[in-house]
């Protein structure tokens, strides 16, 4: 048997190295270049113009924040209807929903929660005060109502798969930790995880499966991932969300 001459032997592994180092700059690159074109198909939409995901790439050219008291416009609302004054009682509610589908254009997984939640808190002081309510003022309401309702993603985790990713994907570029072989790889193989952890999750809330879209959250990737609990929230969002259309469906029929 042959024995290979000492001299080859650096050679060779410097060759390998090299071929490594080609192979998971490759694979590195592709995947980045998917991460910035799901960036920019997804900053092109016009109903994510005021988005925040995505909000720190070369693609945003704006950047909204959350702003005012909003959450206490349905009290507003009810202490208005208590006190028989109708017409400040409807500009509360219909500035509240404006402000949930303002909230809702965020596209951030809270910003989204949040718009639900004061959607819920609108509709729950017009329902209770219909008989106060002109009729064609109640359709109004519902009507802007089931808009933030159709704005909810029924894929709750799809925003910050693409984001996370993405940022991901830069740490290279922003970090000399992983500005090297290892480093990529590492990131590369992170980036994998999360955009399976993230469409996993999606695919149980879809089904309504709390319980296995906390299975499937598992741990958190270099700070990025949605902890177990988002579940229960992405969960309470999505039902908000049907309910909302569906009072709408049936008290807007011809």
């Amino acid at each position: 048997m042959k024995v290979m001459p000492l001299f080859l032997k650096p050679i060779l592994f410097a060759l390998l190295i090299t071929w490594a180092a080609a192979f998971v700059e490759n694979r590195f690159s592709e995947a980045r270049g998917r991460a910035r074109r799901d960036c920019r198909s997804f900053r092109t939409l016009p109903e994510n113009h005021e988005a925040l995901a995505c909000a720190d790439d070369e693609f945003a050219d704006y950047r909204a924040s959350l702003r005012g008291t909003s959450t206490s416009l349905p009290k507003a609302a009810q202490a208005a209807f208590d006190r028989g004054d109708e017409a400040a009682a409807l500009a509360a509610l219909n500035t509240a929903i404006a402000f949930a589908d303002r909230s809702v254009g965020q596209r951030t997984f809270f910003a989204t929660s949040f718009a639900a939640n004061l959607a819920k808190a609108t509709l729950d002081v017009a329902e209770k005060n219909h008989v106060a309510i002109e009729a064609e003022s109640y359709r109004g309401l519902l009507r802007k109502l089931a808009g933030v309702s159709s704005r909810i993603d029924a894929h709750p985790f799809e925003t910050m798969r693409i984001h996370d990713t993405y940022r991901m994907l830069r740490l290279p570029h922003q970090n000399a930790l992983f500005a090297n072989l290892i480093g990529e790889a590492y990131v590369l193989r992170g980036a994998a995880k999360l955009n399976r952890q993230y469409r996993a999750m999606d695919d149980a809330i879809a089904r309504g499966d709390v319980s296995q879209c906390q299975t499937e959250a598992g741990d958190r990737v270099l700070g990025m991932g949605a902890p177990a609990y988002f579940c229960e929230v992405a969960d309470k969002t999505q039902r908000t969300a049907r309910r909302l259309a569906e009072i709408a469906a049936a008290n807007l029929q011809p």
